[in-house]
Protein backbone atom coordinates (compact mmCIF):
# COMPACT_ATOMS: atom_id res chain seq x y z
CA UNK A 1 0.00 0.00 0.00
CA UNK A 2 1.77 3.22 -0.81
CA UNK A 3 1.37 6.44 1.29
CA UNK A 4 2.85 9.06 1.94
CA UNK A 5 5.05 8.34 4.92
CA UNK A 6 6.51 5.71 2.45
CA UNK A 7 7.16 8.47 -0.33
CA UNK A 8 8.59 10.71 2.07
CA UNK A 9 11.32 7.82 2.81
CA UNK A 10 11.51 6.79 -0.37
CA UNK A 11 12.28 10.49 -1.24
CA UNK A 12 15.00 10.64 1.87
CA UNK A 13 16.66 7.39 0.71
CA UNK A 14 17.06 9.11 -2.99
CA UNK A 15 18.07 12.27 -2.26
CA UNK A 16 20.23 12.31 -4.98
CA UNK A 17 17.30 12.85 -7.36
CA UNK A 18 15.45 15.91 -6.73
CA UNK A 19 12.71 14.76 -8.86
CA UNK A 20 11.90 11.88 -6.77
CA UNK A 21 11.53 14.49 -3.96
CA UNK A 22 9.38 16.76 -5.77
CA UNK A 23 6.97 14.07 -6.48
CA UNK A 24 6.84 12.87 -2.74
CA UNK A 25 5.89 16.23 -2.50
CA UNK A 26 2.86 15.91 -4.51
CA UNK A 27 1.72 13.07 -2.54
CA UNK A 28 1.92 14.93 0.86
CA UNK A 29 -1.75 15.85 0.47
CA UNK A 30 -2.63 12.48 1.01
CA UNK A 31 -4.80 12.38 -2.50
CA UNK A 32 -5.61 9.15 -4.35
CA UNK A 33 -2.91 7.22 -5.99
CA UNK A 34 -3.00 8.46 -9.49
CA UNK A 35 -0.64 10.83 -12.06
CA UNK A 36 1.80 11.97 -9.05
CA UNK A 37 2.11 7.98 -8.32
CA UNK A 38 2.91 6.99 -12.24
CA UNK A 39 5.25 9.84 -11.98
CA UNK A 40 6.87 8.99 -8.79
CA UNK A 41 7.12 5.61 -10.39
CA UNK A 42 8.49 7.14 -13.91
CA UNK A 43 11.37 8.85 -11.61
CA UNK A 44 11.99 5.42 -9.27
CA UNK A 45 13.07 3.63 -12.58
CA UNK A 46 15.16 6.66 -14.19
CA UNK A 47 16.91 6.77 -10.20
CA UNK A 48 17.45 3.43 -10.56
CA UNK A 49 18.51 3.20 -13.97
CA UNK A 50 21.54 5.51 -13.15
CA UNK A 51 22.55 4.06 -10.22
CA UNK A 52 22.51 0.45 -12.15
CA UNK A 53 25.32 2.55 -14.65
CA UNK A 54 27.04 3.15 -11.38
CA UNK A 55 27.19 -0.34 -10.86
CA UNK A 56 24.88 0.05 -7.40
CA UNK A 57 22.15 -2.98 -8.05
CA UNK A 58 21.15 -3.33 -4.52
CA UNK A 59 20.00 0.83 -4.38
CA UNK A 60 18.81 0.05 -7.86
CA UNK A 61 16.38 -2.81 -7.27
CA UNK A 62 15.48 -1.11 -4.01
CA UNK A 63 14.63 1.44 -6.46
CA UNK A 64 12.51 -0.54 -8.70
CA UNK A 65 11.11 -2.73 -6.29
CA UNK A 66 8.95 0.10 -4.78
CA UNK A 67 8.79 1.55 -8.03
CA UNK A 68 7.30 -1.58 -8.63
CA UNK A 69 5.29 -1.52 -6.10
CA UNK A 70 3.16 1.95 -7.40
CA UNK A 71 2.48 -0.08 -10.04
CA UNK A 72 4.89 0.85 -12.43
CA UNK A 73 5.49 -1.67 -15.23
CA UNK A 74 9.20 -0.89 -15.98
CA UNK A 75 10.57 -0.62 -12.82
CA UNK A 76 8.96 -4.33 -11.99
CA UNK A 77 10.10 -5.49 -15.43
CA UNK A 78 13.74 -4.32 -14.58
CA UNK A 79 13.40 -5.83 -10.70
CA UNK A 80 12.79 -9.27 -12.56
CA UNK A 81 16.31 -8.77 -14.56
CA UNK A 82 18.01 -8.31 -11.43
CA UNK A 83 15.95 -11.02 -9.58
CA UNK A 84 16.82 -13.59 -12.71
CA UNK A 85 20.14 -12.29 -12.75
CA UNK A 86 21.43 -11.86 -8.80
CA UNK A 87 23.02 -8.76 -7.82
CA UNK A 88 25.66 -8.03 -5.45
CA UNK A 89 25.56 -10.40 -2.69
CA UNK A 90 22.09 -11.49 -3.72
CA UNK A 91 21.55 -14.85 -5.76
CA UNK A 92 19.88 -15.08 -8.90
CA UNK A 93 15.95 -15.87 -8.13
CA UNK A 94 13.67 -17.36 -10.68
CA UNK A 95 10.20 -17.06 -8.29
CA UNK A 96 10.97 -13.73 -7.73
CA UNK A 97 12.17 -12.63 -11.22
CA UNK A 98 8.75 -14.82 -12.50
CA UNK A 99 6.70 -12.78 -10.11
CA UNK A 100 8.23 -8.89 -10.88
CA UNK A 101 7.50 -10.39 -15.05
CA UNK A 102 4.03 -11.30 -14.10
CA UNK A 103 3.22 -8.19 -12.32
CA UNK A 104 4.50 -6.04 -15.39
CA UNK A 105 2.86 -8.65 -17.56
CA UNK A 106 -0.22 -7.10 -16.07
CA UNK A 107 1.05 -4.19 -16.17
CA UNK A 108 0.85 -3.77 -19.98
CA UNK A 109 4.72 -3.99 -20.72
CA UNK A 110 5.53 -5.87 -24.15
CA UNK A 111 8.95 -7.01 -23.10
CA UNK A 112 7.75 -9.12 -19.68
CA UNK A 113 5.89 -11.70 -21.29
CA UNK A 114 8.42 -13.31 -23.18
CA UNK A 115 10.39 -13.26 -20.25
CA UNK A 116 7.75 -15.31 -17.99
CA UNK A 117 6.74 -17.73 -20.55
CA UNK A 118 10.84 -18.62 -21.28
CA UNK A 119 11.02 -18.95 -17.21
CA UNK A 120 7.74 -21.63 -17.36
CA UNK A 121 9.24 -23.20 -20.15
CA UNK A 122 12.52 -24.02 -18.50
CA UNK A 123 10.65 -24.15 -15.26
CA UNK A 124 10.61 -21.97 -12.75
CA UNK A 125 11.81 -23.98 -9.20
CA UNK A 126 10.90 -27.59 -8.01
CA UNK A 127 7.34 -26.87 -7.38
CA UNK A 128 7.08 -25.11 -10.62
CA UNK A 129 8.96 -27.19 -13.36
CA UNK A 130 8.46 -26.63 -16.87
CA UNK A 131 4.92 -26.12 -18.24
CA UNK A 132 4.40 -25.16 -22.23
CA UNK A 133 1.16 -24.70 -21.82
CA UNK A 134 1.40 -21.99 -19.44
CA UNK A 135 4.69 -20.39 -21.33
CA UNK A 136 2.01 -20.50 -24.65
CA UNK A 137 -0.14 -17.97 -22.78
CA UNK A 138 2.48 -15.51 -21.73
CA UNK A 139 4.13 -16.39 -25.10
CA UNK A 140 0.69 -15.22 -27.14
CA UNK A 141 0.49 -12.21 -24.83
CA UNK A 142 3.92 -11.06 -25.51
CA UNK A 143 3.44 -12.05 -29.68
CA UNK A 144 0.19 -9.53 -29.58
CA UNK A 145 2.19 -6.96 -28.45
CA UNK A 146 4.56 -7.16 -30.79
CA UNK A 147 7.39 -8.69 -29.42
CA UNK A 148 9.35 -10.53 -32.10
CA UNK A 149 10.72 -13.31 -29.99
CA UNK A 150 7.54 -13.89 -28.49
CA UNK A 151 6.21 -14.64 -31.66
CA UNK A 152 8.97 -16.95 -32.76
CA UNK A 153 8.36 -19.11 -29.55
CA UNK A 154 4.60 -19.31 -29.97
CA UNK A 155 5.64 -20.70 -33.33
CA UNK A 156 7.84 -23.19 -32.17
CA UNK A 157 5.15 -24.31 -29.67
CA UNK A 158 2.71 -24.32 -32.15
CA UNK A 159 5.03 -26.06 -34.52
CA UNK A 160 6.07 -29.13 -31.65
CA UNK A 161 2.80 -29.20 -29.87
CA UNK A 162 2.69 -29.78 -25.97
CA UNK A 163 -0.38 -31.40 -23.92
CA UNK A 164 -3.06 -29.88 -24.96
CA UNK A 165 -2.26 -28.56 -28.02
CA UNK A 166 -1.98 -30.68 -31.22
CA UNK A 167 1.23 -29.77 -33.53
CA UNK A 168 -0.22 -27.22 -36.21
CA UNK A 169 2.25 -26.51 -38.45
CA UNK A 170 0.33 -24.08 -40.73
CA UNK A 171 -0.09 -21.53 -37.68
CA UNK A 172 3.37 -21.94 -36.26
CA UNK A 173 4.08 -21.15 -39.95
CA UNK A 174 1.75 -18.18 -39.78
CA UNK A 175 3.68 -16.86 -36.97
CA UNK A 176 7.11 -17.68 -38.20
CA UNK A 177 6.59 -15.13 -41.35
CA UNK A 178 4.59 -12.32 -38.97
CA UNK A 179 7.75 -12.52 -37.23
CA UNK A 180 10.16 -12.68 -40.05
CA UNK A 181 7.84 -9.97 -41.63
CA UNK A 182 9.28 -7.66 -38.64
CA UNK A 183 13.18 -8.79 -39.05
CA UNK A 184 13.32 -11.86 -36.85
CA UNK A 185 16.19 -13.84 -37.66
CA UNK A 186 14.74 -16.87 -36.04
CA UNK A 187 11.40 -17.13 -37.68
CA UNK A 188 12.81 -15.85 -40.59
CA UNK A 189 15.25 -19.63 -40.11
CA UNK A 190 12.16 -21.49 -39.63
CA UNK A 191 10.07 -20.43 -41.88
CA UNK A 192 12.26 -21.57 -44.09
CA UNK A 193 12.29 -24.91 -42.73
CA UNK A 194 8.73 -25.33 -43.03
CA UNK A 195 8.47 -24.32 -46.61
CA UNK A 196 11.30 -26.50 -47.46
CA UNK A 197 10.28 -29.34 -45.96
CA UNK A 198 6.60 -28.99 -46.29
CA UNK A 199 3.51 -30.21 -43.99
CA UNK A 200 0.45 -31.57 -44.55
CA UNK A 201 -1.68 -29.37 -46.46
CA UNK A 202 1.56 -27.21 -47.54
CA UNK A 203 3.36 -28.46 -50.32
CA UNK A 204 7.28 -27.95 -50.27
CA UNK A 205 8.14 -24.29 -51.82
CA UNK A 206 11.92 -23.96 -52.06
CA UNK A 207 11.47 -20.68 -53.69
CA UNK A 208 10.04 -19.11 -50.57
CA UNK A 209 11.78 -20.93 -48.11
CA UNK A 210 15.25 -19.96 -49.70
CA UNK A 211 14.11 -16.19 -49.96
CA UNK A 212 13.57 -16.78 -45.88
CA UNK A 213 17.18 -18.46 -45.61
CA UNK A 214 18.77 -15.25 -47.73
CA UNK A 215 17.03 -13.20 -45.46
CA UNK A 216 17.97 -14.56 -41.88
CA UNK A 217 21.44 -15.21 -43.32
CA UNK A 218 22.25 -11.32 -43.75
CA UNK A 219 20.43 -10.86 -40.49
CA UNK A 220 24.10 -12.96 -39.36
CA UNK A 221 21.78 -16.18 -38.62
CA UNK A 222 24.13 -18.97 -38.68
CA UNK A 223 23.56 -22.35 -41.15
CA UNK A 224 20.97 -19.61 -43.15
CA UNK A 225 23.48 -19.38 -46.42
CA UNK A 226 23.81 -23.25 -46.22
CA UNK A 227 19.97 -23.83 -45.83
CA UNK A 228 19.77 -21.84 -48.83
CA UNK A 229 22.23 -23.38 -50.76
CA UNK A 230 20.60 -26.81 -50.58
CA UNK A 231 17.19 -24.90 -51.62
CA UNK A 232 18.88 -23.22 -54.72
CA UNK A 233 20.26 -26.77 -55.33
CA UNK A 234 17.19 -28.62 -55.61
CA UNK A 235 15.36 -26.08 -57.61
CA UNK A 236 18.72 -26.63 -59.58
CA UNK A 237 18.26 -30.18 -60.29
CA UNK A 238 14.44 -29.45 -60.50
CA UNK A 239 14.43 -27.10 -63.43
CA UNK A 240 17.40 -28.67 -65.17
CA UNK A 241 18.08 -30.50 -68.21
CA UNK A 242 18.40 -33.88 -67.12
CA UNK A 243 18.71 -35.56 -63.25
CA UNK A 244 22.91 -34.71 -63.80
CA UNK A 245 22.61 -31.42 -65.38
CA UNK A 246 21.98 -28.18 -62.99
CA UNK A 247 20.20 -24.96 -63.88
CA UNK A 248 23.31 -22.46 -63.77
CA UNK A 249 21.66 -20.13 -62.02
CA UNK A 250 20.13 -21.85 -59.42
CA UNK A 251 23.48 -23.61 -59.32
CA UNK A 252 25.69 -20.11 -59.05
CA UNK A 253 22.97 -18.64 -56.44
CA UNK A 254 23.97 -22.01 -54.20
CA UNK A 255 27.51 -22.15 -54.76
CA UNK A 256 27.38 -18.23 -53.43
CA UNK A 257 25.56 -18.99 -50.27
CA UNK A 258 28.06 -22.36 -49.82
CA UNK A 259 31.04 -19.76 -50.39
CA UNK A 260 29.41 -17.32 -47.82
CA UNK A 261 29.04 -19.97 -44.99
CA UNK A 262 32.51 -19.59 -44.12
CA UNK A 263 33.96 -22.52 -42.09
CA UNK A 264 30.80 -24.63 -42.09
CA UNK A 265 31.91 -27.93 -43.38
CA UNK A 266 28.78 -28.71 -44.91
CA UNK A 267 28.84 -25.86 -46.96
CA UNK A 268 32.40 -26.56 -47.83
CA UNK A 269 31.59 -30.03 -49.24
CA UNK A 270 28.88 -28.74 -51.42
CA UNK A 271 30.84 -26.10 -52.83
CA UNK A 272 33.34 -28.41 -53.81
CA UNK A 273 31.02 -30.82 -55.11
CA UNK A 274 29.63 -27.97 -57.57
CA UNK A 275 33.24 -26.58 -58.15
CA UNK A 276 34.39 -30.29 -59.41
CA UNK A 277 31.62 -30.74 -61.61
CA UNK A 278 31.72 -27.19 -63.13
CA UNK A 279 27.91 -25.97 -65.05
CA UNK A 280 27.03 -23.66 -67.66
CA UNK A 281 29.21 -20.22 -67.75
CA UNK A 282 31.17 -21.85 -64.08
CA UNK A 283 34.06 -24.22 -65.70
CA UNK A 284 35.13 -26.96 -62.39
CA UNK A 285 37.86 -25.61 -60.10
CA UNK A 286 39.42 -28.94 -59.60
CA UNK A 287 42.07 -27.30 -57.41
CA UNK A 288 39.59 -24.63 -55.08
CA UNK A 289 37.31 -27.89 -54.82
CA UNK A 290 40.59 -30.12 -53.39
CA UNK A 291 40.67 -27.25 -50.99
CA UNK A 292 37.60 -27.02 -50.06
CA UNK A 293 37.34 -30.81 -49.47
CA UNK A 294 40.46 -30.73 -47.25
CA UNK A 295 39.16 -28.06 -44.59
CA UNK A 296 36.07 -30.25 -44.29
CA UNK A 297 38.21 -32.95 -44.51
CA UNK A 298 40.35 -31.57 -41.48
CA UNK A 299 37.23 -31.53 -39.11
CA UNK A 300 36.21 -34.94 -39.76
CA UNK A 301 33.65 -34.65 -42.55
CA UNK A 302 33.45 -38.56 -43.61
CA UNK A 303 32.24 -37.69 -46.94
CA UNK A 304 34.75 -35.05 -47.98
CA UNK A 305 37.51 -37.72 -46.67
CA UNK A 306 35.96 -40.11 -49.45
CA UNK A 307 35.77 -37.37 -52.06
CA UNK A 308 39.72 -36.70 -51.38
CA UNK A 309 40.12 -40.28 -52.21
CA UNK A 310 38.61 -40.19 -55.24
CA UNK A 311 40.75 -36.65 -56.31
CA UNK A 312 43.79 -38.53 -55.68
CA UNK A 313 43.33 -41.81 -57.11
CA UNK A 314 42.57 -40.67 -60.26
CA UNK A 315 44.95 -37.34 -59.95
CA UNK A 316 44.14 -33.78 -61.53
CA UNK A 317 45.69 -31.02 -62.34
CA UNK A 318 48.66 -32.67 -63.47
CA UNK A 319 49.11 -34.14 -60.56
CA UNK A 320 49.61 -38.21 -60.88
CA UNK A 321 47.86 -40.63 -59.84
CA UNK A 322 48.31 -41.84 -55.87
CA UNK A 323 46.65 -44.76 -54.96
CA UNK A 324 48.26 -45.23 -51.82
CA UNK A 325 46.80 -41.67 -50.33
CA UNK A 326 43.74 -43.11 -52.07
CA UNK A 327 43.47 -45.78 -49.67
CA UNK A 328 44.36 -43.80 -46.86
CA UNK A 329 41.48 -41.59 -47.15
CA UNK A 330 39.09 -44.01 -48.13
CA UNK A 331 39.70 -45.91 -45.00
CA UNK A 332 39.15 -42.87 -42.36
CA UNK A 333 35.97 -42.27 -44.32
CA UNK A 334 35.14 -46.11 -44.06
CA UNK A 335 35.85 -46.10 -40.45
CA UNK A 336 33.42 -43.33 -39.77
CA UNK A 337 30.81 -45.52 -41.41
CA UNK A 338 30.52 -43.34 -45.24
CA UNK A 339 28.99 -46.54 -47.49
CA UNK A 340 31.37 -44.78 -50.50
CA UNK A 341 34.30 -44.80 -48.32
CA UNK A 342 34.26 -48.58 -47.87
CA UNK A 343 33.20 -49.19 -51.14
CA UNK A 344 36.23 -47.32 -52.28
CA UNK A 345 38.70 -49.00 -49.48
CA UNK A 346 37.41 -52.66 -50.74
CA UNK A 347 37.67 -51.35 -54.60
CA UNK A 348 41.43 -50.44 -54.04
CA UNK A 349 42.20 -53.36 -51.62
CA UNK A 350 40.69 -56.45 -54.01
CA UNK A 351 42.54 -54.42 -57.13
CA UNK A 352 45.88 -53.96 -54.79
CA UNK A 353 48.37 -51.31 -56.79
CA UNK A 354 52.06 -51.11 -56.72
CA UNK A 355 53.43 -51.76 -53.22
CA UNK A 356 50.11 -52.80 -52.15
CA UNK A 357 49.21 -56.36 -53.12
CA UNK A 358 46.07 -57.57 -53.22
CA UNK A 359 44.02 -57.91 -49.66
CA UNK A 360 40.60 -59.68 -51.09
CA UNK A 361 40.02 -60.46 -47.12
CA UNK A 362 40.44 -56.76 -45.83
CA UNK A 363 38.53 -56.06 -49.03
CA UNK A 364 35.29 -58.15 -47.68
CA UNK A 365 35.21 -56.36 -44.70
CA UNK A 366 34.72 -52.77 -46.63
CA UNK A 367 32.20 -54.50 -48.87
CA UNK A 368 30.11 -56.26 -46.21
CA UNK A 369 29.74 -52.81 -44.15
CA UNK A 370 28.96 -50.97 -47.52
CA UNK A 371 26.36 -53.75 -48.41
CA UNK A 372 25.15 -53.61 -44.64
CA UNK A 373 23.85 -50.01 -45.69
CA UNK A 374 22.62 -51.21 -49.07
CA UNK A 375 24.98 -50.15 -51.47
CA UNK A 376 24.28 -52.84 -54.46
CA UNK A 377 27.36 -52.22 -56.16
CA UNK A 378 29.62 -53.50 -52.99
CA UNK A 379 27.33 -56.45 -53.05
CA UNK A 380 27.89 -57.06 -56.59
CA UNK A 381 31.28 -57.10 -55.30
CA UNK A 382 31.34 -59.41 -52.93
CA UNK A 383 28.92 -61.74 -55.65
CA UNK A 384 32.08 -61.18 -58.13
CA UNK A 385 34.80 -62.53 -55.35
CA UNK A 386 32.73 -65.58 -54.10
CA UNK A 387 32.38 -67.11 -57.98
CA UNK A 388 35.74 -66.33 -58.04
CA UNK A 389 35.43 -63.67 -60.77
CA UNK A 390 38.09 -61.91 -61.77
CA UNK A 391 39.88 -62.46 -58.08
CA UNK A 392 41.50 -64.93 -55.75
CA UNK A 393 39.97 -68.51 -56.26
CA UNK A 394 40.47 -69.18 -52.63
CA UNK A 395 37.38 -66.99 -51.99
CA UNK A 396 35.35 -69.04 -53.84
CA UNK A 397 32.23 -70.28 -51.95
CA UNK A 398 29.27 -71.16 -53.89
CA UNK A 399 26.84 -70.82 -50.63
CA UNK A 400 27.96 -67.16 -50.24
CA UNK A 401 27.44 -66.68 -53.68
CA UNK A 402 24.46 -67.76 -53.34
CA UNK A 403 23.82 -65.71 -50.39
CA UNK A 404 24.76 -62.33 -52.65
CA UNK A 405 22.98 -63.20 -55.58
CA UNK A 406 19.84 -63.94 -53.25
CA UNK A 407 20.25 -60.60 -51.43
CA UNK A 408 20.72 -58.87 -55.28
CA UNK A 409 17.77 -59.82 -56.58
CA UNK A 410 16.03 -58.95 -53.27
CA UNK A 411 17.11 -55.46 -53.36
CA UNK A 412 16.92 -55.14 -57.06
CA UNK A 413 13.84 -57.24 -58.17
CA UNK A 414 16.27 -58.89 -60.67
CA UNK A 415 15.79 -62.79 -60.68
CA UNK A 416 18.98 -63.58 -63.04
CA UNK A 417 21.80 -63.15 -60.62
CA UNK A 418 20.40 -66.96 -58.80
CA UNK A 419 20.02 -68.55 -62.99
CA UNK A 420 23.37 -67.23 -63.95
CA UNK A 421 25.48 -68.76 -60.62
CA UNK A 422 23.97 -72.32 -62.23
CA UNK A 423 25.23 -71.52 -65.70
CA UNK A 424 28.15 -70.43 -65.35
CA UNK A 425 30.14 -73.57 -64.51
CA UNK A 426 28.96 -74.70 -67.41
CA UNK A 427 30.15 -71.99 -69.71
CA UNK A 428 33.76 -71.20 -71.11
CA UNK A 429 35.86 -68.87 -69.24
CA UNK A 430 35.73 -65.85 -71.61
CA UNK A 431 32.01 -66.24 -72.15
CA UNK A 432 31.45 -66.20 -68.67
CA UNK A 433 33.51 -63.35 -67.95
CA UNK A 434 31.19 -61.45 -70.52
CA UNK A 435 27.75 -62.92 -69.40
CA UNK A 436 29.13 -61.62 -65.72
CA UNK A 437 29.98 -58.22 -67.12
CA UNK A 438 26.79 -57.88 -68.94
CA UNK A 439 24.96 -58.58 -66.15
CA UNK A 440 27.05 -56.28 -63.98
CA UNK A 441 26.13 -53.49 -66.39
CA UNK A 442 22.89 -54.09 -67.15
CA UNK A 443 21.86 -53.67 -63.10
CA UNK A 444 23.91 -50.93 -62.77
CA UNK A 445 22.58 -47.85 -61.06
CA UNK A 446 24.01 -44.25 -60.33
CA UNK A 447 23.14 -44.27 -56.38
CA UNK A 448 24.97 -47.49 -56.63
CA UNK A 449 28.30 -46.06 -57.92
CA UNK A 450 30.90 -45.56 -55.48
CA UNK A 451 31.20 -41.71 -54.92
CA UNK A 452 33.51 -40.10 -57.46
CA UNK A 453 32.30 -36.85 -57.45
CA UNK A 454 28.64 -36.04 -59.05
CA UNK A 455 27.10 -36.13 -55.82
CA UNK A 456 25.31 -33.05 -55.86
CA UNK A 457 21.90 -33.51 -56.68
CA UNK A 458 21.85 -36.77 -54.32
CA UNK A 459 22.60 -34.24 -51.28
CA UNK A 460 20.10 -31.70 -52.23
CA UNK A 461 17.74 -33.50 -49.80
CA UNK A 462 19.01 -32.11 -46.20
CA UNK A 463 19.16 -28.70 -44.80
CA UNK A 464 21.07 -27.85 -41.43
CA UNK A 465 18.92 -27.76 -37.90
CA UNK A 466 20.90 -25.77 -35.81
CA UNK A 467 20.96 -27.17 -31.80
CA UNK A 468 20.14 -30.31 -32.87
CA UNK A 469 22.57 -32.82 -32.49
CA UNK A 470 23.09 -35.56 -35.74
CA UNK A 471 23.74 -39.09 -34.41
CA UNK A 472 27.33 -40.73 -34.79
CA UNK A 473 27.62 -42.79 -37.93
CA UNK A 474 26.57 -46.44 -37.05
CA UNK A 475 29.85 -48.75 -36.64
CA UNK A 476 29.83 -51.92 -38.09
CA UNK A 477 30.60 -54.94 -36.41
CA UNK A 478 33.69 -56.57 -37.69
CA UNK A 479 33.05 -58.89 -40.51
CA UNK A 480 34.77 -62.53 -39.98
CA UNK A 481 34.09 -64.49 -43.15
CA UNK A 482 33.65 -68.16 -41.91
CA UNK A 483 30.03 -68.91 -43.70
CA UNK A 484 27.91 -67.52 -45.55
CA UNK A 485 25.37 -67.67 -42.31
CA UNK A 486 27.12 -65.07 -40.86
CA UNK A 487 26.96 -62.80 -43.36
CA UNK A 488 22.92 -63.11 -43.12
CA UNK A 489 23.11 -63.10 -39.29
CA UNK A 490 24.64 -59.58 -39.95
CA UNK A 491 23.13 -58.35 -42.29
CA UNK A 492 19.20 -59.25 -40.87
CA UNK A 493 20.72 -57.66 -37.42
CA UNK A 494 21.32 -54.59 -39.67
CA UNK A 495 17.70 -54.58 -41.27
CA UNK A 496 16.12 -55.06 -37.83
CA UNK A 497 17.74 -51.83 -36.68
CA UNK A 498 17.69 -49.77 -39.63
CA UNK A 499 18.67 -46.57 -38.98
CA UNK A 500 16.61 -43.62 -40.22
CA UNK A 501 18.83 -41.00 -42.17
CA UNK A 502 20.25 -38.53 -40.26
CA UNK A 503 17.80 -35.69 -40.36
CA UNK A 504 19.78 -32.48 -39.49
CA UNK A 505 16.71 -30.07 -40.11
CA UNK A 506 16.93 -28.00 -36.59
CA UNK A 507 16.74 -24.78 -35.11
Amino acid sequence: MFNRKNAILIGALLSTSLTTAHAAEGLKSGEPLGSSARYLGTTLFLDGTKLLKQNMKTQAYECFKEGGKLGDPNCSYAAGHLALSGYDDVLPNKRTAFSWFKIATEKGHNHAPYYAGKLWLQGIDEKNPSNKENAFKFFKKGAKRGHNSAIFEVGCLLEEGFPGQPADKKKALDYYVAGAKEGDMESQFNAGLLLAQGFEGQDPNLEKAADFFVRAAKAGREKSNFNAGMAFLKLAFQNGKGPTKGDPVYLQKALNCFISEEGHIESQFHAGLILEEGFEGQLPNLPKAYELYTKAAEKGHKESLTQLGAFVNKGFEGQPSNKRQALEYSIAAAEEGDMSGQFNAGVLLAEGFEGQPPDIERAIKYFVSAAQQGMTAAMRELFRIHIGYNSDPSFSDSKKAAFWAKRLEETQNNKKYASLLEELPNMEPAEAEAALALQFAGSLRKEDLPLAGNKQNQASEQYARADRAVPDPIKEPEFKEKEAEEEASILRDRSQKKSKPANIFGR
